[in-house]
This record gives structure tokens, sequence and C-alpha cells, in this order.
């Protein structure tokens, strides 16, 4: 050590042996009982005035156990009367009774050229490394550190006293330090300026830090070695980085290997330089060495879709930079190495680097032999029925317009024959769907093996099959018609061990020069077989625009646009009338019907236009507007009780509304919005609606019955099978059809009917009501029998309902 930095005089401190020995020495100091007192700084009058207060305090609260080590830098005055500053680091490791310290060990190092080295550039260096968001130190040569900023202390947890009393070797994990002594004698050796590491420190925690270290040697003027410097990067985030970049980098090799189009890259010289297992498959080869570093052209040929003409090599101008943007070429053929053509649809693009200059071509070939076959079951599907893999509507209108555009030129007819089972509804809802699909498919399979092999046989809706007829007659159609009649009237199918019989109705319609068009003849046919159910079904009819039947379907079929309109514009109007008791002069009681208004102010009666509302799918938004309209107008009847003032009011639900479940839902909140007493409300279902829907209109009855109103079969007697249904539907009353009651008087049979009808309905406690009555002799015999409630003219003509109730209030 220089003689100069000999402290001066007899107050020597306890690391003053320690100075003059080198330039950072360990020292140890005992106390004895002495240690309060040399705490004092006055007591070191070599301590510059400004420095003894402030060594004073750290020596003293280090000693008092309040700090766990003891630091300080201060200036001491040399032998040649100038001061030195040194850097002095101790801790207390023994302590006696009380806590007093007993001895003190640590280090001093002179530091006096570093301080000196803070000029104003210097200090601004201290802002930065304070400052600095990344971990800085300075340390010796002996790579001690001098030094630490905050960054590093929060990087490794430690606070900067205690980080200063580690050696750099310290924080180093041991695997890495081999490392940093190469670095040290590479910045010693001066072979290179500055040295990155990466190394891993350990934190405080005890986990290992991954960092980057930058480390430089700082030298005097004279070149001589001075302290390290060193720059701490945590690359935690950076690794995390590389390791989903480099995840991501395979999982785009692993991507291009897995997908199913095959995709090709070649350099700027036209080689293969990529290959994936896609399009080695459609190239016809096993290994990749076979393809990549091949020239495109030896490998890949295509030729047109025909596989009659070879093509010219299509990356050639991408390569020659004649195609900047990614192009879809129209279908091809890639011919592989065994000769065969596969079809396929190839993306051609240049593959550039970041400066735009052009590095190779990219090529993905989409194979279309999937979706070659795929198209073809979709064009099939398309054109045929699922279920029967019968050609479908779509595909019949095509055949239709065909062989119009040969009828037009004269040279010959043909017919289309329209055929729809009868009651099929009724299999659905008896035997269930599944069933129905099966009946569905066997007649078609037995059509099949009756039309004749020239004629198109398709499936036009659910129940409803079309025969187009080539070369034919009308005459010709009608053979064909009355046998497809015979063949389905004779099949039978089995439910339950049951059996049931099958029938069909059959529509004809003529395709000649004056058909204007396939919707014309599908109509005609359609009109047709409506006429044929309307007269019973299982039978054969042919189109005429003569025939009255006919021109009562096209009466119909002007009736649907006038119910429309009439629902739009109000002019569907509602009616009532009195339900007189048989025995008393009760309250009176109603039914509600409906009635609609022409523009010219005619109104007409249902018998006009509710065949035409069922037969056009009307029916149930007639239904709607008949509950909405009847419910609203009789809660505005209600006295302050909430009863009616009259007794109770029936309600007709057609066919269509009681098969479907949504109308259900609309009663029963209509039901619940008006509020109107279930126990005074009737609803009549006509017996032939619950023969073609049974299961829904049972449902239907019972959750009505259940809120507490009463349902009767009404028109009963009106079909075939009513007593056999009436044992199955749980209702409250029935309705005898007027067919029966209007000539009781003068007709005995009718008379035996509808004794018939009363002695059941009462022997099943059942309410009976008879409509039509309109001469007294018919009310005395129907009194008589046994009938409960009388309706009919000759107690009142149905008049507008409002201006009823209103009379009744």
């Amino acid at each position: 050590m220089n003689s100069a930095l000999t402290p001066a005089g007899p107050h020597a401190t306890p690391w003053s042996k320690a100075l003059e020995e080198a330039e950072a020495q360990l020292w140890e100091w005992d106390f004895g009982d002495g240690s309060q007192d040399l705490a004092r700084g006055s007591d070191w009058p070599l301590l510059h005035p400004d420095d003894r207060d402030g060594m004073q305090q750290a020596l003293a609260a280090h000693l008092r156990g309040e700090t766990p080590s003891f630091r300080h830098e201060h200036r001491i005055r040399c032998s040649d009367g100038h001061y030195r500053w040194i850097s002095v680091r101790g801790h207390v490791v023994e302590r006696g009774a009380g806590g007093h310290p007993r001895r003190m060990v640590g280090s001093a190092t002179d530091i006096h050229d570093f301080r000196m080295a803070l000029d104003d550039g210097a200090r601004r260096f201290r802002l930065m490394f304070d400052a600095a968001p990344i971990g800085m130190t300075v340390q010796s040569l002996q790579r001690r550190l001098l030094d630490v900023n905050r960054a590093l202390c929060e990087m490794l947890g430690y606070d900067a006293d205690t980080l200063l009393r580690q050696h750099s070797y310290d924080i180093t994990h041991p695997d890495d330090r081999a490392d940093d002594e190469a670095t040290r004698e590479a910045l010693m050796s001066g072979s290179s300026p500055t040295v990155r590491q990466h190394k891993r420190y350990i934190a405080r925690d005890g986990s290992a830090l991954p960092v980057q270290v930058d480390v430089s040697l700082l030298r005097d003027e004279n070149g001589a070695p001075q302290y390290f410097i060193t720059q701490v990067q945590d690359v935690r985030e950076r690794r995390r980085y590389e390791e989903a970049l480099h995840a991501e980098k395979e999982l785009a090799q692993v991507t291009l290997a897995s997908i199913t189009d095959g995709v090709l890259r070649t350099d700027r010289d036209g080689r293969i330089s990529f290959c994936n297992i896609a399009a080695l498959r459609l190239l016809g080869h096993e290994q990749l060495d076979a393809v990549t570093g091949q020239p495109f052209t030896d490998v890949v040929t295509f030729f047109t879709e025909r596989g009659s003409q070879e093509l010219a090599d299509p990356i050639g101008r991408v390569l020659a930079g004649e195609q900047d943007a990614d192009t879809v070429m129209p279908p091809m053929l890639l011919q592989n190495q065994h000769g065969e053509g596969v079809p396929v649809e190839i993306s051609l693009g240049p593959l550039r680097a970041r400066d735009g200059s052009l590095l190779g071509c990219v090529c993905v070939l989409h194979d279309l032999s999937h979706m070659r076959l795929l198209s073809d079951q979709l064009i099939h599907q398309a054109s045929h029925d699922a279920l029967t893999d019968l050609p479908n509507r779509r595909e019949l209108e095509a055949e239709l317009v065909h062989w119009l555009s040969t009828a037009r030129l004269g040279v010959s007819r043909h017919t289309l024959l329209y055929l729809d089972l009868d009651h099929f509804k009724l299999i659905n809802e008896t035997a269930g769907h599944s069933t129905g699909d099966r009946v569905v498919r066997e007649i078609a399979d037995r059509l099949r093996t009756t039309v004749p092999e020239k004629a198109v046989l398709a499936r036009t809706g659910g129940d409803e099959f079309a025969i187009l007829l080539p070369h034919s007659t009308p005459a010709d159609a009608l053979d064909l018609g009355e046998s497809l009649v015979r063949t389905i009237g004779a099949m039978r199918f089995e439910y339950e061990g049951r059996s049931y019989a099958l029938s069909a109705s059959v529509g004809i319609g003529v395709i000649d020069a004056d058909t204007s068009d396939a919707n014309t003849v599908l109509a005609e046919a359609d009109t047709a077989c409506y006429i044929a159910k309307r007269h019973g079904g299982g039978r054969c009819q042919s189109y005429s625009a003569r025939d009255a039947a006919v021109r009562q379907a096209f009466v119909e079929g002007n009736w649907a646009s006038r119910i429309q309109q009439a629902l739009e514009n109000g002019d569907v109007l509602l009616y009532g009338q009195r339900i007189i008791s048989a025995e008393d002069a009760a309250l009176p009681n109603y039914e509600v019907l409906i009635r609609i208004r022409d523009s010219d102010g005619f109104i007409h009666r249902p018998m006009a236009f509710l065949t035409a509302a069922e037969r056009f799918g009307l029916s149930g938004r007639v239904d709607r507007w008949v509950v909405e309209h009847s419910l609203a107008t009789l809660a505005r009847h209600l006295d302050r009780s909430g009863q009616p003032q009259f007794g109770y009011t029936a309600i007709n639900l057609t066919a269509h509304s009681a098969s479907d479940p949504a109308f259900a839902d609309f009663l029963f909140d209509a039901l619940e919005r008006y509020r109107f007493p279930p126990s005074r409300l009737r609803f009549e279902i006509t017996e032939g609606m619950a023969l073609r829907s049974f299961g829904t209109a049972r449902r239907l009855v019972s959750r009505l019955r259940q809120i507490g109103c009463r349902v009767m079969l009404d028109d009963f007697g009106s079909g075939f099978t009513s007593f056999d249904y009436l044992r199955e539907m749980k209702v409250d009353g029935l309705k005898i059809d007027m067919s029966y009651t209007r000539e009781l008087s003068a007709d005995a049979l009718n008379r035996t009917i509808v004794e018939s009808i009363i002695r059941i309905g009462k022997a099943l406690g059942l309410e009976i009501v008879a409509e039509g009555v309109e001469t007294q002799a018919t009310r005395e015999i129907l009194v008589a029998l046994g009938s409960d409630y009388l309706q009919g003219h000759l107690f009142h003509v149905a008049e507008p309902i409002s201006q009823l109730l209103q009379l009744d209030d």
C-alpha cells in the first residue's frame, strides 16, 4: 500500500492495519468493554469532519443491532495530510450478555480513485446507472461487487447491502462459473473489449434466473485495468418468446405435413425445396428424396381436365417475376409417376423475402377426387328423394320442361298422373312416423314394378307421387291410374297384430301443345286428384275444364286469396246462434259462427269458403282469428263477479288446428290472457277431424277438459266409424249432424239413426245437441227422443255476436 494511505496520528481505526497491507483487506475488531466509546466519531480525529456523524450513526446503529451490517464510505487523513476515500463494510459476529457486541469483522477498500473519478460525467453515469431498466454492476478486478443498481436488486430479490456482501461467483450458478472465469481472462488479456454471456444467476429465493450479461473492462488512461462494468438482462420473456417461436415453426411444419392439400415450394431456380406428405402422395412417390432437390418440371406434369393436352410449366411466370399475386388456376389433371391423372385445382404464388426479393414459388395442389365424388352425390341428393331414392319434385319439373318442349312441336302428347294416399295422416297418428315411412317405401317399391319402364316416377311430397308418362294418351293414363289404385288397394300393412288396408286417389293431367308450363299441368293433375279424394278416394279422375267439380275447385282456389284479404282487411265477421235447452228456459247458450263480407257488402256463409280454407292451409289462421276475437268479445260481457250473463259459448275448431301442437299452445295462452271462465266454454271438434288426426285430437281434448272446458264431437254421424271412435275419444257431448235432423219427421231411417245416437250418448253420460231444427215437428221428436239441447232456425237465425250479446245482456 502507498505510504500516503497510512493514517496519521495515534487514534487509528480498527481497519487501519488492513489498509496498510492491501487495497482491500479483511479486518477484525475485539471491542472488550469499550464499544460504546469507540462508536463515538469524536474519538477518531483522522476522519473528515463532514463524515464523522454519518459514520458514527451507521456504526452505532449496527452495534445496537438495528442493521444487518455496517457499511460506510468516508475520508481519512493520511500521513501526507491529504484525505482519501475508503469503503468500510462489516458486521458483528459475536455479542455478549445483554446483546453487547464483543467482536466485529469486515473489509476495507481504498476507493479514492473511484470516488475521484465521479466528475460531472461520472455523476451522470451514476444517474443512468441507478435508473437503468436493466441490471448493472461495478465489480473489482477480483469480481467482487462494488456497486449494483436497483434493477438488479429487484431482479434477484436482494437489497443492495446484502448483494454487495456477495462475490460475483456467489450469485452465479455453479455450472456457469467456469464461463465467468473465461470471460475475465478474455477481457484482461485485451482479446475482446466486451464479452456477452448467457448464464444463470441464483436469486434470493433459490431459483435459477436466466440472464444475458454483457461485461466490459474499464481501463485508466494508461490502459491499466480498473473495474468490470456489467449489464444484466432478464431473458425469461425472451426465452419464452423464442420457445413459442420455435414451437410455432414446428407447428407450421407439422401442419404443412398433415394438411390434405399438397404443398410444394421451390427455390428461385425452380427446384423443389419442400414437399409435404399430401403432395408426395398425389405425385405417386413414397420417398421425399425422389422429389426434393429436383426441378419442378421434371416431377410435376399437368394436362387439361380431359387429359388431351399437356400444359406448359405453370410456375415459370411466377419465377420470372411476371405474376405478383396468388392465382387459382382452373381444374386440371396432375399426372403422377404411374401415369394416372388426378383431378386437382392448383394455387400458385411467389415467395418473397421482407425486402421484396423473390425467394421462390409456392404451389398448392387441392385434390378434387373426393369433391367430384361428393358433387355427384350432392347432385343425386338434390334431384332425388332421400326416403325412397325416387326423383323428387325438382327433377320431375325438369323432366316436364323437356317433354313440354316436345309437346309444343305437336309431334305427340304426354300425360301426368298425380297419386295421393288416402288417410295417410291416420297411419302416422296411429302407428307412428317410422311406420308411415316404411309404408311409403313399400308403396314406392310397388310403384317401381307397376309403372312402365319409360315412365318417370317421382315422389313429390309426404304421401304424394307423380308419374310422367311420355308419348301417351288420356286413355293410357286412365288405364295406368286405375291399375295403380287397384294395386295400392290390395296392399296391407301390419301394426300391433292388426292388418290395415291402403288406398290412393289419382288425378290425371294432359301435356299437349296448349299446355303453358310445368306448373299448369301439375296444378291440373293435383286438382283432379283433389276431386277424386272429395268423391271418397280410392279412385282415378281425369282433369277436364268443363267438369263441374273442376270448376268448383277453381272457385275454391279463388277463395284462398279472398280469405287472406278478408283476414287482413277486417272483413271476417263473428256471428252467433242461440242453443236452446230442451227442458227449461235457462240462460241462453251460443255457438260462434263465422262469415266473410266481400267488397260488395255481401255476407258469405261458412259453406262457401271453409273447404277452400282447409284445402289451401288457411284454416289455422282462420281458427286463430276466431279464438282471439271470440274470447275478446266474450270477455267484454262479464259481470262484476267475472261471470257471463248467459250460459255456455261453443267455438268450432277445424282439423288443421286440432292437429297442430303450436295451435294448442296459442289456444291455452289466449284462455289465460282473457280469463273467460273455462266452465262456460265448449269446443266443437268435427268427428271427421278426429279420424284424420286421432292422437293429436285426443291430447287436445284431454288438456281442455283438465282446465274445465267441455268438448263436443261435432257433425256426429257424418262418418262411417263414428261409434268406434266415440269409445276412445273422451268427450262431454255429441252434436248430431243436421243431415239427419232436417227431414226427421218424414224419414224413418233418419229417426232410427238419431234415436241410436241419443241412446248411445246417454249410455255414455254425454250431452246431446241436435242442430238443424227448423220445424216444430222435428223439435217435438228430438225432445221425445231425449236430446238435451236444440239449435236451428226454428229458434234463432244467426246474427252478429256483439249485437246478440248486447240484446241478451
